[in-house]
């Protein structure tokens, strides 16, 4: 009885110590998995915080182009509309010396009254598309480009234009006395001076970056 006794101590010694081996070898292998899932759980947040600072400056980055692209393009109407409302008073100014022209046939003088009293319609109208050039700007011509159908309507008054100084050439060489002829020629030069001022403008504006801004172009040809 009493080697029974031994034997069974015996086997119960071994397999209490097999159950802690067993038992200490999970415990260790949950704690490298717990290990392992933490390394890896700590590697997704470092790459999706990663991920989440490129997209933070790429924002930034965008805002601040954004930003000094409104700078830029202010600055560059202020500079545009100075120059544009100068050019324009100045032509103004000539077409108005116009109406002065006394010692010429009647015919003559009849023609100049009606091409300046059409020209003065078409700079009411050029400073019109303009103005509504130039109040489009930042983030929504960014978006959608400038405004197209002003843009049309620019060019028209531009080919206006063309029109009257040729026939400012023309009454030029109708003139009987030639001492009035310097007052159609600075006419003529004045007009000149603003149609190359504009067309440089509607170019750049035809020109300028825009997201979806061919979309709104085909709608407006």
């Amino acid at each position: 009885m009493k080697k029974y006794l031994i034997v069974f101590f015996v086997i119960l010694f071994f397999a209490s110590s097999s159950f802690v081996t067993a038992k200490e070898g999970v415990g260790q292998g949950q704690l490298g998995q717990g290990e392992g899932q933490g390394n890896y759980n700590e590697d997704s947040n470092s790459v999706e915080n990663k991920n989440q600072l490129q997209i933070q400056n790429q924002g930034e980055e965008q805002a601040l182009q954004v930003e000094n692209q409104e700078q830029e393009e202010s600055q560059f109407q202020e500079d545009g509309e100075s120059s544009r409302s100068g050019l324009i008073d100045e032509a103004n100014n000539k077409l108005q010396g116009l109406k002065n022209i006394e010692n010429q046939p009647e015919e003559v003088k009849t023609q100049l009254n009606e091409m300046v009293q059409n020209q003065e319609m078409t700079q009411i109208q050029l400073k019109t598309q303009y103005d509504k050039l130039n109040n489009r700007k930042g983030l929504i011509k960014l978006l959608i480009g400038p405004d197209f159908k002003a843009l049309l309507d620019a060019k028209k008054e531009l080919q206006q234009v063309e029109v009257r100084i040729k026939q400012l050439e023309e009454l030029k060489n109708q003139l009987v006395n030639t001492g009035e002829e310097t007052m159609i020629e600075e006419a003529i030069q004045a007009l000149i001076n603003q149609q190359t001022f504009l067309q440089n403008e509607l170019k750049a504006q035809e020109s300028s970056f825009s997201f979806f801004g061919w979309f709104f172009r085909f709608f407006n040809k």
